[in-house]
């Protein structure tokens, strides 16, 4: 409803990947919540795609509200950048485009489940900031790598909820290190 996102007045597709609980200090804190404060994209009559984390119910009712067609990717996918590209696949669908396969799903992207190998040891970037981001990453990383024993090294920002994504970190990992630094933002 008030994200920067809105300041396309007349967009050929809107989209929805996932709701989770994130910004909570300005969406609210309650998935429905939200999934209304997201839902103030959907534009009339502009298609809407949506992912199978996108709180379902809200962002149908403001859909129907605003004639939009609503599109949903809800086949179980095994990684969120599988997901992620399911639901890139239904918004180009939705483009007065024919035959485009885009870059971006062929390549994997900077942050994302980035795997670089450093003097012997392997490292996996990732820029997950809540608990459901943090638990997508750790069990795409079982199902990618035969994993053992594993440190996590991360950075927060004081206003996300960090606590609950470091519960999650610390069930998948034997260290957890927390970095800090003279960032405003960032949780010291």
């Amino acid at each position: 409803r008030l994200d920067a996102t809105n300041a396309l007045w007349n967009p050929l597709v809107s989209v929805i990947t996932s709701i989770s609980l994130d910004h909570t200090h300005i969406l609210g804190d309650t998935k429905e919540a939200i999934a209304a404060e997201k839902g103030g994209i959907i534009k009339y009559k502009v298609p809407v795609v949506v992912g199978p984390n996108a709180y379902y119910q809200s962002i149908a009712q403001l859909a129907k509200k605003n004639e939009a067609k609503l599109i949903r990717v809800s086949d179980p996918h095994a990684s969120y950048d599988e997901e992620n590209n399911a639901i890139a696949r239904a918004v180009i669908e939705q483009l007065p485009l024919k035959n485009v396969e885009p870059l971006g799903l062929k390549m994997n992207l900077p942050c994302r489940f980035e795997v670089i190998a450093y003097k012997g040891k392997t490292f996996v970037l990732d820029i997950a900031h809540n608990p459901d981001g943090v638990e997508k990453f750790f069990e795409t990383l079982k199902k990618r790598f035969s994993i053992g024993q594993v440190a996590c090294y991360t950075a927060f920002s004081e206003h996300k909820d960090y606590k609950s994504s470091f519960s999650v970190a610390e069930r998948y990992t034997e260290n957890l290190h927390i970095f800090s630094d003279n960032h405003p933002r960032l949780l010291t």
